[in-house]
């Protein structure tokens, strides 16, 4: 097997090892990259600066990853964009609107890599946002994956989220932002609930945590258009949204999670 860059090198070969490492964990089915019919939304309190994705930019959960991420502006209360792009660049007719109470803002956190900027920049909500997503074109059914992370400090923020009558609670933890705080390394973590909260990330299932974590998942949804709210117990954000076709048998591994961060391969247990 080959092996990868010694890390020694410059930060081009410290990318180069993220790219190794990630086409490795690929190829052992460790990480399952979104299919062509999936389109993700980023939110960014200002174009054309380091919270803004590039085309080629994967970003989302492991078995989430996707490119072309369409780039929202939030630059006020409400917004929209129209003609959302699939994660292979071709264009749809699915638009996005959103409206809070609050604006957008960004996490005080270094950008090195496509996921660092997926998490800069999100919708400020004080008490409650609305996504509202339409002119779907799934036939069948899809899921839809939230991403919640704001800038909360010492305070900690409790969210719930609700999507075509489900509904999902989340902790966004204090003094902890995607890579600071507990979650230094990165990971991608769904709630778990039960006792034992303020630990670092990640947990494995059977682990409370008292919900803490960044995304949530929505899955067995249909029709051609559904609204994403989010109700704030102190401050809450959305910092992405994916919707993916299929279901999550057609969509999902099962058994590990990984994540790369400059070459390191971090592999945790689900419930999948």
């Amino acid at each position: 097997m080959p092996q990868p860059p010694n890390s020694s090198r410059s930060s081009s070969i410290s990318s180069y090892r993220a790219r190794w490492w990630q086409t490795l964990a690929c190829a052992c089915g460790l990480v399952t990259l979104a299919s062509a019919d999936t389109i993700s939304v980023n939110f960014t309190p200002r174009l054309n600066d380091e919270s803004q994705m590039k085309p080629q930019d994967e970003a989302g959960a492991p078995k989430f990853r996707a490119a072309h991420w369409n780039n929202v502006l939030v630059n006020g209360s409400s917004g929209q964009q129209s003609n959302l792009m699939f994660a292979d660049g071709s264009p749809t007719s699915v638009n996005v609107r959103y409206t809070t109470d609050a604006a957008g803002a960004t996490l005080p956190i270094p950008v090195t890599s496509s996921d660092d900027r997926m998490w800069k920049g999100y919708i400020d909500i004080s008490r409650k946002a609305t996504i509202r997503f339409t002119n779907l074109p799934f036939e069948g059914e899809f899921q839809v994956v939230v991403y919640l992370d704001g800038d909360n400090s010492s305070d900690w923020f409790t969210s719930r989220v609700t999507v075509g009558g489900q509904e999902a609670n989340l902790e966004d933890s204090e003094n902890t932002n995607w890579g600071q705080g507990d979650n230094k390394a990165r990971v991608y973590q769904l709630p778990v609930p039960g006792y034992g909260g303020n630990r670092p990330w990640p947990r494995a299932a059977g682990e409370g945590n008292n919900n803490e974590g960044n995304y949530v998942v929505f899955s067995n949804l249909k029709g051609n258009a559904f609204n994403l709210d989010v109700y704030a117990q102190g401050r809450a954000a959305v910092n992405g949204v994916q919707i993916l076709a299929g279901s999550p048998a057609a969509t999902e591994g099962g058994g590990s999670e990984v994540e790369w961060n400059g070459g390191t391969l971090v592999l945790r247990r689900t419930n999948g």
